[in-house]
C-alpha cells in the first residue's frame, strides 16, 4: 500500500533503457474518499472514545489525493459531507476510483447522486 500512495503522490518515474534520462508520468487521477470529520464522545473514565479509521485531519498531505478539498472537511453534517464528495467527484472528469471503509458508503454515494441529480447538475453548472 506504501507504493501505491507513493505513486498517487509522486506519480511514476522511470528511466530510460537507452540513454538513462529520467521520464515521469504524473498521477492526474484522484480519488473520491468518503469519510467524514469523527465525532468523540468521552468514556466513563475519561477515556476519548471514536472511530478507528481515517479522517481527514489524520495526515494533511494525503488530501491532494482526494477529488473533495481540504475546506469542505469542516463540514459536520454528515448528509451534508456526502453531497459535496458526490459534487466533488462529479467535477473531476478524471476521477481514479471510490474510497469508502464500507460497500454502504459508496452505495450511499450513488443513492446521493440520484436523489439530488437535479441540484448536483445545478450547482456544476
Amino acid at each position: 500500500i506504501g507504493v501505491t500512495f507513493h505513486a498517487l503522490m509522486q506519480g511514476v518515474k522511470l528511466k530510460r533503457e537507452k540513454n538513462n534520462v529520467p521520464i515521469s508520468w504524473p498521477n492526474l487521477q484522484k480519488s473520491t474518499k468518503l469519510m467524514y470529520p469523527p465525532k468523540y464522545t468521552t468514556s466513563d473514565g475519561g477515556l476519548r472514545v471514536g472511530p478507528n479509521s481515517s479522517s481527514p485531519g489524520d495526515n494533511k498531505a494525503l488530501l491532494q489525493l482526494y477529488t473533495t478539498p481540504e475546506d469542505a472537511w469542516q463540514i459536520q453534517n454528515e448528509e451534508d459531507m456526502l453531497f459535496v464528495h458526490c459534487l466533488c467527484a462529479l467535477l473531476d472528469p478524471n476521477i481514479g476510483f471510490i474510497e469508502s471503509n464500507f460497500a454502504s458508503g459508496v452505495f450511499n454515494m450513488f443513492v446521493c447522486i440520484q436523489d439530488n441529480w437535479s441540484m448536483l447538475v445545478e450547482s456544476i453548472q
